[in-house]
């Protein structure tokens, strides 16, 4: 019983320095007809629905529909048109 807390506590004490290490943090939820700035692409979309994959969102643009992660969106504070 001993060795499995270690390794709990060994498992718990690497993820916080890795997030702390790495600058991790949450990013917040994106609604449906949300405006965002898609990083990869360097152009502009509207979140249409959430995706199936974890923290991926399906969006609409000029050149029509694309599924992107959470990571390569970026609200943005233009006003929804």
């Amino acid at each position: 019983m001993k060795k499995l807390y270690n390794d709990l506590a060994l498992k718990e004490r690497n993820r916080r320095t890795y997030n702390r290490k790495s600058r991790v943090k949450n990013l917040p939820i994106l609604k449906a007809g949300d405006r965002v700035w898609i990083t990869n692409m360097s152009c502009y979309g509207r979140v249409q629905t959430v995706a199936e994959a974890p923290r991926s969102y399906m969006l609409v643009t000029k050149k029509g529909f694309l599924c992107r992660n959470r990571r390569q969106l970026i609200k943005s504070m233009r006003r929804n048109r």
